[in-house]
Order: structure tokens, then sequence, then C-alpha cells
């Protein structure tokens, strides 16, 4: 068992404890029809290493382990459909969900009022650059094109063109980008850790971490009708903090 599940798995107890309580009452809630149904209905988003990615159909990571926790508290099973991200946040919109999860960020549901648990990792992003070329500030972006790698939130986007004068392409994979790069398509191109290493024994490249750049802290998203889940959620996610557990 793995240092993150055992953390988990401890603190699944309070989640127990917690979940069961608030059904209590008269009243059927979220939880009881979740119970009812026998399933926690996930539209998870599928993000890599180390959060959530997909083997044979089966998610596997992070996400998928703190569901698994929650369903278990709940006496249910934990059912995944695969989406796009905005795909995922709409079907809790529409019910069809009961938590949206896979690299979303607090404001990733807002817009659609929709609920953010408390954050339980966060990802770093770097920028690659030709060897010549060297960022100091975020005025070094005005009048730009920069590239996005894949899975980067629209809202961190935001804030790396707050400026209104820096123009954005975005890219499925490195490979594109690093074409795009060379040719002078773009100044240099946005990606998480695990895309950046792929460059750092590239002497034509220059990967830099940028002091002015926000890290992306991801969270679960559902219906404001479902608080008591997300409550019981992030009891898991508090007891997985205070034991170390943070990404």
């Amino acid at each position: 068992m793995n240092k993150i599940k055992t953390k988990i798995l401890t603190a699944c107890l309070i989640v127990v404890a917690v979940l069961p309580l608030s059904a209590c009452g008269g009243k059927k809630n979220a939880l009881d029809v979740i119970r009812e149904s026998g399933v926690l209905r996930v539209a998870i988003i599928e993000t890599g290493e180390p959060f959530a990615r997909v083997t044979d159909g089966q998610p596997e990571g992070i996400e998928p382990q703190l569901v698994q926790q929650t369903a278990e508290a709940l006496g249910v099973n934990a059912e995944y459909t695969v989406m796009d991200r905005e795909a995922a946040l709409d079907a809790v919109v529409s019910g069809e969900a009961d938590l949206a999860m896979g690299g979303l960020s607090e404001q990733s549901g807002s817009s659609r009022g929709l609920l953010a648990s408390l954050s339980y990792g966060k990802r770093f992003l770097y920028f690659v650059t030709n060897v010549d070329v060297y960022v100091n500030s975020a005025s070094d972006f005005d009048a730009q094109t920069i590239g996005i790698c894949g899975g980067i939130n629209p809202e961190t986007v935001e804030t790396l063109t707050l400026s209104g004068n820096v123009q954005t392409l975005s890219f499925p994979d490195v490979s594109r980008a690093e074409e795009s790069l060379t040719e002078g398509e773009i100044m240099g191109f946005f990606c998480y850790e695990d895309e950046a290493e792929k460059f750092l024994d590239d002497d034509s490249r220059l990967v830099q971490s940028l002091p002015f750049l926000v890290w992306e802290e991801y969270c679960a998203q559902a219906l404001p009708e479902n608080a008591e889940l997300i409550s019981g959620f992030n009891v898991l996610i508090e007891r997985q903090l205070e034991a170390g557990g943070d990404q």
C-alpha cells in the first residue's frame, strides 16, 4: 500500500463518522439519494500522473483514491465517467454526476454556481523557450504569442494574459508545441513539470520557473445541494494534509 493511500485510509475513519450524521433528519437529502442509488457518480477528467490517469478504462491516482474512500464511507460504489473538462462540469449541473474531478480549480465551476471542495493538490507551471529567451516579468509577454499545453485550466490562462495584448495558441501535445517554438510561431509555451522535464537535457531549450506564476490548486466540484458530500470530502482532505500528504 503506498504512502498516500495509507493516509487516506486513516482519514476515512473520520469521514465515516461525518457523512452519516449529515443525512439524519426526516427530510431526504442528497446523501440519502446517493445511498439509495448505491452509486457515487463521478465525472472525471484525465490529467495523468499523479492525480488521475486512466488505465484500461479504469481511473487511478490520487483523485480516484479520494473518491473511493468517500464512496466506502457512504456504503456505495464509485462509478466513473471519463469526460473532458466542460462536459464534466455540465454533468454535475444537469444532475448526471454527483462530483466532477480532474485538475479543476476553485474557480472552474463558479460560473455554473458549483460548490468547490478544499484543495487536495497542486501543480506548478513552467515556461519553455529557446535558449536565448529570458522572461523576468509578466510584461515580457506583451505583444507576444505564447503556447499553452493541454490540460491547463482556462482560469490559469487568464492570469497569464492579463495585459490584454497577449495571443495564445493551445497545443494538445508537447511535440506540436516544440515545432511551433522552433518555427518561431510562439515565444515559448507553458506546461506542467512532467512535460518540462523532457527539455532539461536539450541545450537549445530553456526551462524557466517564473516567480510571478501561480500554481494550480485542484478541487472537486458539486452542486450546492450536495454540500454535505463536499463537507465529508473536505474532512478527508484535511486529514490528509494534517498527515503531510499535500501534493
